[in-house]
Protein backbone atom coordinates (compact mmCIF):
# COMPACT_ATOMS: atom_id res chain seq x y z
CA UNK A 1 0.00 0.00 0.00
CA UNK A 2 1.46 3.34 -1.11
CA UNK A 3 1.68 6.45 1.12
CA UNK A 4 -1.26 8.83 0.97
CA UNK A 5 0.64 12.14 0.66
CA UNK A 6 -2.14 14.05 2.40
CA UNK A 7 -1.71 17.81 2.22
CA UNK A 8 -5.32 19.05 2.44
CA UNK A 9 -6.93 19.65 5.82
CA UNK A 10 -10.21 17.74 5.53
CA UNK A 11 -8.65 14.53 4.09
CA UNK A 12 -6.10 14.73 6.90
CA UNK A 13 -8.88 14.85 9.50
CA UNK A 14 -10.54 11.79 7.97
CA UNK A 15 -7.30 9.80 7.71
CA UNK A 16 -6.41 10.61 11.32
CA UNK A 17 -9.14 8.18 12.43
CA UNK A 18 -7.73 5.07 10.78
CA UNK A 19 -4.69 5.42 8.49
CA UNK A 20 -1.27 4.16 9.55
CA UNK A 21 0.31 5.48 6.36
CA UNK A 22 -1.09 8.94 7.13
CA UNK A 23 0.62 8.95 10.54
CA UNK A 24 3.83 7.87 8.83
CA UNK A 25 3.64 11.03 6.72
CA UNK A 26 2.87 13.16 9.76
CA UNK A 27 5.90 11.77 11.57
CA UNK A 28 8.36 11.66 8.66
CA UNK A 29 7.26 14.24 6.06
CA UNK A 30 5.24 16.97 7.81
CA UNK A 31 7.15 19.92 9.24
CA UNK A 32 6.73 21.95 12.42
CA UNK A 33 4.55 21.19 15.45
CA UNK A 34 1.23 20.91 13.65
CA UNK A 35 -0.03 24.21 15.09
CA UNK A 36 -1.74 25.31 11.86
CA UNK A 37 -3.56 21.98 11.65
CA UNK A 38 -4.70 22.22 15.28
CA UNK A 39 -5.90 25.81 14.88
CA UNK A 40 -8.00 24.89 11.82
CA UNK A 41 -9.39 21.87 13.65
CA UNK A 42 -10.53 23.94 16.64
CA UNK A 43 -11.94 26.80 14.55
CA UNK A 44 -14.05 24.44 12.44
CA UNK A 45 -14.93 22.32 15.49
CA UNK A 46 -16.29 25.23 17.52
CA UNK A 47 -18.43 26.70 14.71
CA UNK A 48 -21.40 24.24 15.09
CA UNK A 49 -21.48 24.82 18.86
CA UNK A 50 -21.54 28.61 18.45
CA UNK A 51 -24.29 28.35 15.82
CA UNK A 52 -26.33 26.10 18.13
CA UNK A 53 -25.96 28.61 20.98
CA UNK A 54 -27.08 31.46 18.73
CA UNK A 55 -30.12 29.45 17.63
CA UNK A 56 -31.06 28.70 21.24
CA UNK A 57 -30.63 32.33 22.30
CA UNK A 58 -32.72 33.55 19.34
CA UNK A 59 -35.41 30.99 20.15
CA UNK A 60 -36.02 32.45 23.61
CA UNK A 61 -39.42 34.07 23.40
CA UNK A 62 -40.67 36.52 26.00
CA UNK A 63 -44.26 35.98 24.86
CA UNK A 64 -46.40 33.50 26.77
CA UNK A 65 -45.97 30.04 25.12
CA UNK A 66 -49.00 28.62 23.34
CA UNK A 67 -48.20 24.98 24.01
CA UNK A 68 -46.30 22.81 26.44
CA UNK A 69 -43.91 20.87 24.26
CA UNK A 70 -41.13 19.17 26.18
CA UNK A 71 -38.20 20.35 24.07
CA UNK A 72 -35.12 22.04 25.55
CA UNK A 73 -35.97 25.37 23.90
CA UNK A 74 -39.57 25.33 25.14
CA UNK A 75 -38.31 24.42 28.61
CA UNK A 76 -36.03 27.47 28.57
CA UNK A 77 -38.89 29.58 27.24
CA UNK A 78 -41.19 28.35 29.99
CA UNK A 79 -38.64 29.32 32.64
CA UNK A 80 -38.16 32.80 31.16
CA UNK A 81 -41.90 33.32 30.79
CA UNK A 82 -42.65 31.98 34.26
CA UNK A 83 -40.27 34.49 35.82
CA UNK A 84 -41.55 37.37 33.67
CA UNK A 85 -45.28 36.68 34.02
CA UNK A 86 -45.10 36.03 37.78
CA UNK A 87 -42.59 38.78 38.57
CA UNK A 88 -43.97 41.18 41.21
CA UNK A 89 -43.21 44.88 41.43
CA UNK A 90 -39.73 45.13 42.95
CA UNK A 91 -38.16 48.40 44.08
CA UNK A 92 -34.41 48.51 44.68
CA UNK A 93 -33.15 51.55 46.54
CA UNK A 94 -29.91 52.18 48.43
CA UNK A 95 -28.79 48.60 47.76
CA UNK A 96 -31.90 47.08 49.34
CA UNK A 97 -34.87 45.22 47.83
CA UNK A 98 -38.42 46.30 48.72
CA UNK A 99 -41.44 44.10 48.00
CA UNK A 100 -45.06 44.70 49.01
CA UNK A 101 -46.36 41.18 48.25
CA UNK A 102 -46.57 38.45 50.93
CA UNK A 103 -43.27 36.67 51.45
CA UNK A 104 -41.57 34.38 50.70
CA UNK A 105 -42.74 35.06 47.14
CA UNK A 106 -42.34 31.96 44.94
CA UNK A 107 -42.10 31.81 41.16
CA UNK A 108 -42.81 28.33 39.76
CA UNK A 109 -42.45 26.85 36.26
CA UNK A 110 -46.06 25.93 35.35
CA UNK A 111 -44.93 23.13 33.00
CA UNK A 112 -42.79 21.27 35.53
CA UNK A 113 -43.93 22.76 38.87
CA UNK A 114 -40.27 23.43 39.59
CA UNK A 115 -39.47 26.25 41.97
CA UNK A 116 -37.47 28.79 39.95
CA UNK A 117 -37.16 31.86 42.14
CA UNK A 118 -37.79 32.86 45.74
CA UNK A 119 -37.97 36.48 46.88
CA UNK A 120 -37.79 37.02 50.63
CA UNK A 121 -36.75 40.33 52.17
CA UNK A 122 -38.06 39.40 55.62
CA UNK A 123 -34.99 37.39 56.61
CA UNK A 124 -36.75 34.02 56.86
CA UNK A 125 -34.72 32.56 53.96
CA UNK A 126 -31.07 33.56 53.71
CA UNK A 127 -29.55 30.90 51.42
CA UNK A 128 -30.40 28.39 48.69
CA UNK A 129 -29.72 25.51 51.05
CA UNK A 130 -32.91 23.65 51.83
CA UNK A 131 -34.66 24.88 48.67
CA UNK A 132 -34.67 23.69 45.05
CA UNK A 133 -34.95 27.23 43.69
CA UNK A 134 -32.49 28.40 41.08
CA UNK A 135 -32.52 32.03 42.28
CA UNK A 136 -32.99 33.60 45.71
CA UNK A 137 -33.36 37.34 46.25
CA UNK A 138 -33.11 38.61 49.81
CA UNK A 139 -33.05 42.12 51.23
CA UNK A 140 -29.49 42.83 50.11
CA UNK A 141 -28.26 39.71 48.27
CA UNK A 142 -28.92 37.61 45.20
CA UNK A 143 -28.05 33.91 45.11
CA UNK A 144 -28.06 31.80 41.94
CA UNK A 145 -27.50 28.08 41.40
CA UNK A 146 -25.79 26.80 38.26
CA UNK A 147 -25.15 23.12 37.35
CA UNK A 148 -21.69 23.97 36.01
CA UNK A 149 -20.60 26.86 38.25
CA UNK A 150 -22.28 25.88 41.51
CA UNK A 151 -23.81 28.47 43.84
CA UNK A 152 -23.06 32.13 43.10
CA UNK A 153 -23.60 35.17 45.32
CA UNK A 154 -23.97 38.84 44.41
CA UNK A 155 -24.67 41.86 46.58
CA UNK A 156 -27.71 43.83 45.40
CA UNK A 157 -25.69 47.02 45.79
CA UNK A 158 -23.09 45.67 43.33
CA UNK A 159 -25.78 44.90 40.76
CA UNK A 160 -28.00 47.97 41.09
CA UNK A 161 -25.79 50.54 42.76
CA UNK A 162 -27.30 53.26 44.94
CA UNK A 163 -29.80 54.50 42.36
CA UNK A 164 -33.49 53.67 42.62
CA UNK A 165 -34.48 50.82 40.28
CA UNK A 166 -38.07 49.77 39.60
CA UNK A 167 -38.34 46.25 38.21
CA UNK A 168 -41.59 44.97 36.80
CA UNK A 169 -42.67 42.72 33.91
CA UNK A 170 -42.24 45.35 31.21
CA UNK A 171 -38.71 46.15 32.39
CA UNK A 172 -37.87 42.44 32.60
CA UNK A 173 -38.97 41.91 28.98
CA UNK A 174 -36.74 44.79 27.84
CA UNK A 175 -33.82 43.31 29.79
CA UNK A 176 -34.30 39.88 28.21
CA UNK A 177 -34.54 41.28 24.68
CA UNK A 178 -31.51 43.55 25.12
CA UNK A 179 -29.54 40.65 26.62
CA UNK A 180 -30.43 38.44 23.65
CA UNK A 181 -29.22 41.12 21.24
CA UNK A 182 -25.98 41.60 23.16
CA UNK A 183 -25.28 37.84 23.33
CA UNK A 184 -25.97 37.41 19.61
CA UNK A 185 -23.19 39.93 18.94
CA UNK A 186 -20.82 38.68 21.64
CA UNK A 187 -20.96 35.01 20.67
CA UNK A 188 -19.34 35.30 17.21
CA UNK A 189 -17.24 38.41 17.85
CA UNK A 190 -15.89 37.75 21.36
CA UNK A 191 -16.83 34.34 22.73
CA UNK A 192 -15.89 32.38 19.60
CA UNK A 193 -12.31 33.69 19.13
CA UNK A 194 -11.71 33.65 22.89
CA UNK A 195 -12.91 30.04 23.13
CA UNK A 196 -10.77 28.98 20.18
CA UNK A 197 -7.71 30.65 21.70
CA UNK A 198 -8.22 29.08 25.14
CA UNK A 199 -8.94 25.63 23.72
CA UNK A 200 -5.89 25.96 21.44
CA UNK A 201 -3.61 26.68 24.40
CA UNK A 202 -5.22 23.92 26.47
CA UNK A 203 -4.92 21.36 23.66
CA UNK A 204 -1.30 22.32 22.98
CA UNK A 205 -0.40 21.86 26.65
CA UNK A 206 -2.10 18.48 26.52
CA UNK A 207 -0.19 17.64 23.35
CA UNK A 208 3.13 18.39 25.08
CA UNK A 209 2.09 16.14 27.97
CA UNK A 210 1.12 13.34 25.59
CA UNK A 211 4.36 13.89 23.65
CA UNK A 212 6.34 13.09 26.80
CA UNK A 213 4.44 9.82 27.05
CA UNK A 214 4.92 9.36 23.32
CA UNK A 215 8.67 9.80 23.71
CA UNK A 216 8.69 6.89 26.13
CA UNK A 217 6.56 4.84 23.73
CA UNK A 218 8.93 5.59 20.82
CA UNK A 219 11.94 4.49 22.85
CA UNK A 220 10.10 1.35 23.93
CA UNK A 221 9.42 0.57 20.26
CA UNK A 222 13.04 1.53 19.40
CA UNK A 223 12.01 4.26 16.95
CA UNK A 224 14.27 7.12 15.84
CA UNK A 225 11.61 9.82 15.90
CA UNK A 226 12.61 13.35 16.87
CA UNK A 227 10.76 14.94 19.77
CA UNK A 228 9.27 17.60 17.45
CA UNK A 229 7.83 14.82 15.30
CA UNK A 230 6.36 13.18 18.40
CA UNK A 231 4.73 16.47 19.40
CA UNK A 232 3.32 16.77 15.87
CA UNK A 233 2.00 13.22 16.05
CA UNK A 234 0.36 13.89 19.42
CA UNK A 235 -1.32 17.01 18.02
CA UNK A 236 -2.75 15.18 15.00
CA UNK A 237 -3.61 12.10 17.08
CA UNK A 238 -5.81 14.33 19.27
CA UNK A 239 -8.20 14.80 16.32
CA UNK A 240 -10.63 11.96 17.24
CA UNK A 241 -10.78 13.09 20.89
CA UNK A 242 -11.41 16.71 19.86
CA UNK A 243 -14.09 15.55 17.40
CA UNK A 244 -16.00 13.58 20.03
CA UNK A 245 -15.56 16.36 22.60
CA UNK A 246 -17.24 18.80 20.22
CA UNK A 247 -19.94 16.23 19.50
CA UNK A 248 -20.62 15.83 23.23
CA UNK A 249 -21.14 19.60 23.51
CA UNK A 250 -23.78 19.50 20.78
CA UNK A 251 -25.58 16.49 22.25
CA UNK A 252 -24.38 15.63 25.78
CA UNK A 253 -24.48 11.85 26.40
CA UNK A 254 -26.42 11.37 29.64
CA UNK A 255 -25.18 7.87 30.47
CA UNK A 256 -21.49 8.53 29.73
CA UNK A 257 -21.41 12.00 31.30
CA UNK A 258 -19.43 11.12 34.46
CA UNK A 259 -16.86 9.14 32.45
CA UNK A 260 -16.31 11.49 29.51
CA UNK A 261 -12.97 12.91 30.66
CA UNK A 262 -11.59 9.42 31.19
CA UNK A 263 -12.93 8.30 27.79
CA UNK A 264 -11.32 11.26 26.01
CA UNK A 265 -8.05 10.65 27.85
CA UNK A 266 -8.04 6.97 26.91
CA UNK A 267 -8.92 7.86 23.32
CA UNK A 268 -6.02 10.31 23.11
CA UNK A 269 -3.56 7.79 24.56
CA UNK A 270 -4.82 5.06 22.26
CA UNK A 271 -4.48 7.17 19.11
CA UNK A 272 -1.07 8.43 20.23
CA UNK A 273 0.16 4.84 20.49
CA UNK A 274 -1.44 4.10 17.12
CA UNK A 275 0.29 7.12 15.55
CA UNK A 276 3.75 6.32 16.93
CA UNK A 277 3.58 2.59 16.29
CA UNK A 278 2.55 3.34 12.69
CA UNK A 279 6.01 4.84 12.18
CA UNK A 280 7.52 1.53 13.21
CA UNK A 281 6.24 0.19 9.89
CA UNK A 282 8.06 3.01 8.08
CA UNK A 283 11.40 2.05 9.56
CA UNK A 284 10.86 -1.58 8.63
CA UNK A 285 10.21 -0.75 4.95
Amino acid sequence: MQPIHTTSFFPAVIHSFYSRHFYQEVGRIWQGLGLRYLLKLLIIGWIPFIILLMIKISAINTAVPQNAESSETVSLNSMVNAIITQLPLIIIENGAVHLQDPQPYNIVDPLTNRLLMVIDTSGKINSLQGTDALILITKRDLYARSPSLGEMHYAIEELAGQEKVILDRAVAIKWVESTKTMIRWLLPLVFFPLTVMISFMYTMMGAFFYAILGFGISRLLKLSLEFIAIIRLSVVASTPAVFFQMLSLLSPPVLLGPYLNFIFFALSIGYLFFAISSNQLKEQE
